[in-house]
């Protein structure tokens, strides 16, 4: 009996996940690019959709499985860099990418019915190069089809249109100074390859500063704001601009879905800190 490796998948469609038995000749066998797996109807739910792992079998990302796609055996996904992506994006698109990685916002790549690349795996492939392991996104991107996303549209995505432009934004609009610094220092190193380490490094940092606040919000039943922002300065001298901290307001909500109604304004009465 051959051997076998057991991975986990999620449904790109209806969230569930499952573990399941791969045969371990997938993974040994490939020298390079990913590992596709077609996950049909019955295996973890009624969808069938193609899953993407490493050589280590690091889950790299899923893919509805689409009649405009058709992937084989000898497809591999293009490798990306950031010089690729700017050309193509442009800054500002490129700058609202790297705010919805940070805040984890799912980001939607429209197509036409003429264009059959699926440039979702790929994406998820590039993204999760520099984003720290604990917060890896498999889904984050993913490709849908310009008329039938319009006929349903969706709000709570960043979507980027057929002709890479921004049709929609979910957040309020901040300057995204954090956003164009990280993407300048990552293209202040010359080898494309180093640059999601750089990018990774500067995330690691913005992430403990978070995870620091979550934190310290559940202490508290409620707390005043001026209140918050005294912690933070107190554990991050000089660090806490007023971007930043609306930044951090951001990561709070959408990536550890925080209670965000304990942050009081003056008006409100004050908590006290829990035990």
């Amino acid at each position: 009996m051959s051997a076998k490796r057991l991975v986990n998948i999620q449904c790109p469609t209806c969230q569930t996940i499952k573990d399941i038995d791969v045969p371990e000749d997938l993974f040994m066998g490939k020298k390079m690019g990913l590992i596709k797996i077609h996950i049909e109807k019955g295996i973890c739910c009624d969808h069938q959709f193609i899953a993407f792992f490493s050589k280590s079998g690091k889950n790299c990302g899923y893919e509805k499985l689409d009649v405009a796609f058709e992937l084989t055996e000898k497809d591999e996904i293009q490798e990306l860099s950031l010089r690729d992506l700017l050309k193509k994006y442009g800054d500002y698109t490129m700058t609202l990418m790297f705010h919805s990685i940070i805040i984890n916002v799912p980001i939607i790549i429209l197509h036409t019915k003429y264009e059959l690349e699926n440039k979702a795996p790929a994406m998820n492939m590039f993204v999760n190069e520099f984003l720290p392991e604990k917060y890896y996104s498999p889904l984050l991107f993913t490709s849908e089809y310009d008329l039938d996303f319009h006929k349903n549209p969706r709000t709570d995505a960043l979507v980027i249109s057929a002709q890479n432009d921004v049709e929609n934004t979910p957040w309020p609009t901040i300057p995204f100074d954090y956003e164009k610094e990280i993407i300048a220092k990552a293209l202040d190193i010359l080898d494309d390859k180093m640059q999601p380490l750089i990018v990774q490094e500067e995330l690691n940092i913005l992430f403990n500063k978070a995870e620091y606040f979550n934190n310290l919000l559940d202490k508290w039943a409620a707390i005043y704001e001026e209140d918050v922002r005294a912690e933070l300065d107190k554990e991050f001298p000089d660090e806490i601009d007023d971007y930043m901290y609306r930044l951090l307001l951001q990561i709070l909500e959408r990536r550890f879905k925080a209670d965000m109604s304990k942050i009081k304004n003056p008006t409100q009465p004050k908590g006290r800190r829990l035990r």
